[in-house]
C-alpha cells in the first residue's frame, strides 16, 4: 500500500513564520473565524480595525475557555487560526498606525499586571488593625 504524497505548498505554515495576510488571505479567513462583514473589512479607518482585533480576541479567549473546559465543540484548527490571524491583524495595526496594539487599552498601551491591579483594589491595612488581630 501506497501513502498519498501532499505537496509542501498545501501544508499551512508554522507559527515560527512572520504574521502576515497574503493577498485576498484577509477577505476569505476572517469571516470564517470571526463574525465579521464584507464591509467591515473594507473599513481601513482606526475605529474599524480595533473592532476586529477585539472580536478576534473576544473568539480567541472562547476557544481557549473550551479547550480548558474539553469542550466537544473545542477546535485546535480554529485556535491556530486564531492566533495567527491575531498575530497578523496586529500586525497590520502596527504597520499601519506605527504604535503597538494591546487588548482594550486606548493609544497602544499595555494593560498593567495582574498583581498591580490586585493591589489597588486590595483595601489598605491600617496598623492598628494588625495590633488588634495580635499579628
Amino acid at each position: 500500500m501506497t501513502r498519498p504524497t501532499t505537496d509542501v505548498s498545501d501544508r499551512p505554515t508554522s507559527l515560527d513564520e512572520p504574521p502576515v495576510w497574503r493577498a485576498g488571505e484577509r477577505e476569505r479567513i476572517l469571516p470564517r473565524l470571526v463574525p465579521v462583514t464584507p464591509g467591515e473589512l473594507a473599513d481601513r479607518s482606526r475605529e474599524g480595525r480595533a473592532r476586529i482585533l477585539d472580536r478576534v480576541v473576544r473568539a480567541l479567549g472562547s476557544e481557549r475557555r473550551r479547550g480548558r473546559a474539553r469542550h466537544w465543540s473545542y477546535s485546535l484548527d480554529r485556535h491556530v487560526g486564531l492566533i495567527r490571524a491575531l498575530a497578523a491583524e496586529a500586525d497590520l495595526w502596527r504597520r499601519e498606525s506605527g504604535s503597538p496594539w494591546w487588548p482594550g487599552r486606548a493609544g497602544g498601551r499595555p494593560r498593567p499586571s495582574r498583581s498591580a491591579a490586585a493591589e489597588r483594589r486590595a483595601p489598605a491595612r491600617l496598623p492598628e488593625d494588625a495590633k488588634r488581630r495580635g499579628s
